[in-house]
């Protein structure tokens, strides 16, 4: 048919594809295969392949070239040793796993990871044969590399993770170290803030994989200093853009809190987000995020953040700065107005009262931050507000008669 003498591969693949079909699981399993040569012990090899080699025998970890995946219990012997050379070998360059999300997530104690042989992978170990003549001692260099080179504190955090991961205690102490120091000469609030979220899932999940991050732990306490101390300025004068990425910082950094269970969460933040709350030149979007992360925190009861919204939705509220408020308040959940009816009542009565010119200028803004609720929700408020509605309708013709 392809005048040609005798048929080829593309012809026996489409031969193969026409009658078995797939044509990726003929090409894999026919043509290219998983089978991996060896080299033997005897012959020359570089210390480094030397030394992952006899790490794959006490890790049981058999380098294969079909993929596959691998539950790694941390709480074995065997599943911190997998763990730590696979978090090794990315360290290096050599990502012979991938971490992925499975029946536990990174950082519990159960890690799952995808992992494939490629033969690049042997030639890419030999580059990084440079930095060390076994795996631990090649990762700890390549990551003391990277933390000097690294632009910013997020990256830096980056490195410990992985320092921490790779149980390499010798990489931790320097980064750690490096971190501390561009931290107390760092005036942007929002990279410490922004640093603060891996670094206590970093502190959070030390434990499980039986790691000392006490060296940690004192720079994440003078950071959190630094954020409370300095966050009321940075959140002064906000445009639309620096207020939004704003309200996410300050839901991380209270969520870092709560990981660690830290003494600043019960007292310390809740002052600082009071005083964000009340600011009267504040971004509205910023004063509602407050109010929201002091109610969720219970700091705050239904009936302070009931008068706190009611201030705020007020007739010399410029209704820009109430919807903004709004928007930071409900935070893309309206799970609060469909538990608190009191909160629903107050946000019907500020809607209620906008005249058309007022509401016309707030549309966009309420319209985003509405929709961004689930379908369920908006049906729960819509049901609310018809059987509140119901019920005037009653009491209002039992007082006419």
């Amino acid at each position: 048919m392809r005048n040609r003498p005798r048929p080829g591969l593309a012809e026996v693949l489409d031969a193969a594809d026409a009658v078995m079909g797939g044509l990726d699981v003929v090409r894999n399993e026919l043509v290219v295969g998983d089978a991996l040569g060896s080299v033997p012990e005897s012959a020359p090899q570089v210390p480094l392949a030397r030394d992952l080699a006899k790490a794959q025998k006490a890790a049981r970890l058999k380098p294969e070239a079909a993929t596959r995946t691998v539950e790694v219990d941390l709480r074995t012997p065997t599943g911190l040793r997998k763990s730590h050379l696979l978090h090794r070998l990315l360290a290096i360059g050599v990502p012979w796993g991938v971490p992925e999300e499975g029946r536990g997530s990174s950082g519990t104690f159960r890690e799952t990871w995808r992992v494939a042989w490629e033969p690049e992978l042997s030639v890419r170990l030999i580059e990084q044969s440079g930095y060390g003549t076994t795996v631990a001692s090649a990762a700890t260099n390549r990551l003391i590399e990277r933390g000097r080179l690294a632009s910013g504190l997020a990256d830096l955090v980056g490195v410990l993770e992985s320092a921490l991961f790779g149980d390499l205690a010798d990489a931790v102490e320097p980064c750690v170290v490096l971190f501390a120091e561009r931290a107390a000469t760092d005036p942007d609030v929002g990279q410490l803030m922004d640093a603060a979220v891996p670094l206590a899932n970093a502190l959070r999940y030390g434990d499980v994989r039986q790691t000392d991050a006490s060296s940690m732990r004192s720079v994440f306490d003078g950071i959190v200093v630094r954020i409370l101390a300095g966050v009321g300025v940075a959140c002064r004068q906000l445009d639309d853009d620096g207020a939004a990425v704003m309200v996410e910082r300050l839901t991380g950094v209270q969520a870092a809190l709560a990981v660690l269970s830290h003494p600043a969460r019960d007292q310390a933040l809740p002052n600082v987000l009071a005083q964000l709350a009340g600011a009267r030149s504040g971004h509205g979007l910023v004063q509602g995020r407050a109010t929201r992360l002091l109610h969720d925190g219970g700091a705050w009861t239904t009936r302070d953040v009931e008068q706190r919204l009611g201030q705020a939705l007020s007739g010399g509220t410029p209704p820009a700065t109430g919807a903004a408020f709004i928007e930071g308040f409900l935070a893309g959940s309206g799970t609060v107005l469909v538990h608190d009816a009191d909160l629903l009542g107050v946000v019907d009565r500020w809607l209620s009262s906008l005249k058309p010119a007022e509401f016309d200028s707030v549309f966009v803004l309420l319209r985003r931050t509405f929709g961004a609720f689930e379908a369920a929700e908006r049906r729960q408020i819509m049901a609310l507000l018809l059987d509140q509605e119901e019920r005037f309708l009653c009491t209002f013709r039992s007082g006419a008669r």
